[in-house]
């Protein structure tokens, strides 16, 4: 009596992760889009902060040499800061990033390290977080990524991928069962008498 091989097994374990990989993937773009998108329109929230954090890209040389344009900054939500921390606030629908130099109260005074002039005195609650990382001209690749343009091509890839694993799953499956079918048709050709 021939054997079936027992190889589906695998693949199909490796698939169903890579799908299930895809689709979390897919999953939280879309999320995060929705919700950046949401915050910025409805909350006036230049800058949401999800999980505590949240990237920002410089504009503008105010910070150099420490920080240039098209830098990408991670920034941790927190209210606690001190004189000589970058932190980024909003002000109106800019978002800054400056040390601060001076606290006096509920007041803060920031400063770009590049600037000859201080900037005027802030609210702390202006204060979205400090710098913690950042990542130099990795900025201008998330600029571009943030577009919904490129959110949409980011996903229609992922799902013409997941398309093309099913494609090819299909076809597998289709030799398998002929191939079962001829396995059987032989075992009824062996037992004929």
């Amino acid at each position: 009596m021939k054997k079936i091989p027992n190889t589906k097994r695998k693949k199909f374990s490796k698939k169903t992760v890579f799908r299930y990989i895809v689709f979390s993937f897919i999953g939280i773009v879309l999320g995060l889009f929705v919700y950046t998108q949401n915050t910025k329109g409805f909350v006036r929230d230049k800058m949401p902060m999800p999980f505590g954090y949240g990237m920002s890209v410089v504009l503008s040389g105010s910070m150099e040499d420490r920080l240039s344009v098209d830098d990408l900054v991670i920034i941790k939500a927190t209210n606690k800061f001190k004189v000589n921390d970058i932190v980024l606030y909003q002000d109106g629908d800019n978002l800054i990033i400056h040390r601060i130099i001076e606290i006096n109260g509920d007041k803060v005074t920031t400063k770009g390290d590049a600037n000859n002039v201080a900037d005027e005195p802030i609210q702390k609650s202006q204060i979205k977080g400090v710098l913690v990382y950042d990542i130099a001209g990795l900025g201008a690749a998330v600029n571009i990524l943030k577009q919904p343009i490129s959110v949409f091509i980011i996903l229609a890839l992922a799902f013409l991928l997941m398309k093309l694993s099913y494609r090819k799953e299909q076809k597998n499956d289709a030799e398998e069962l002929d191939k079962i079918k001829k396995m059987i048709e032989e075992l009824k050709k062996d037992k004929k008498p």
